[in-house]
């Protein structure tokens, strides 16, 4: 498959996800199983329905190819990613995964930052891949969410126009010795697609260079 081809069916892919996991979710919760949703409950519908709809190799819980060389001890992962062949430098797509949950979005904040600022290393290492974020929750959690960030919207562009201290202080001392001031503020989040029903909502951020 050229490059091009390869290109367009990860956007295709991306952009179906949303509508993937909602679905999923909405036949759980219609089982009664709401209190089971997290992030680690996520990790099936989206193992396959990456495993279903890809040509690549999915991998999930890989370590991150720049992360891992700072300091010691376990390697921070991305939670999935798919290669066109076996190696690092052949990632062509990343994702990370986040449950909002009422009651705890406050310290899901610096996690969340600390997700995108890790994808936001990567599109500086790898050339020709793609780095996704999706968000899932509860409808009113997900509203709820928005409150929480400095984040400027300008035509389906967000750019984080700065970090909390407080919040800062809180993001994995590995990730922020990583990350320069400069890499820091200058990317784009854009929402790629979203879907929602009346309870469950989930969407997904392409994080990239200006």
């Amino acid at each position: 498959m050229s490059d091009t081809n390869w290109h367009a069916a990860l956007i295709d892919l991306a952009s179906d996800l949303p509508r993937a996991v909602t679905s999923w979710l909405t036949f759980e919760s219609a089982c009664n199983r709401q209190e089971l949703f997290s992030e680690y409950y996520l990790a099936k519908p989206i193992g396959e329905y990456l495993q279903a709809n890809t040509v690549g190799i999915l991998k999930s819980e890989y370590d991150h190819p720049v992360l891992s060389s700072y300091d010691a001890g376990r390697n921070p992962q991305i939670d999935f990613v798919i290669l066109r062949n076996g190696q690092n430098s052949n990632i062509c797509f990343a994702l990370e995964v986040k449950w909002i949950r009422k009651g705890t979005i406050s310290q899901t904040i610096p996690r969340i930052y600390n997700d995108i600022l890790r994808l936001r290393l990567l599109v500086s290492s790898l050339s020709n891949a793609q780095f996704y974020f999706l968000i899932s929750g509860l409808r009113d959690d997900i509203d709820r969410l928005a409150d929480h960030f400095d984040i400027i919207h300008k035509k389906n562009i967000y750019e984080i126009a700065s970090i909390d201290k407080k919040i800062y202080k809180d993001i994995p001392e590995r990730t922020r010795l990583a990350i320069s001031e400069n890499e820091i503020s200058s990317f784009a989040v854009r929402k790629l697609s979203g879907y929602k029903n009346r309870y469950i909502r989930s969407m997904i951020l392409r994080i990239s260079g200006r």
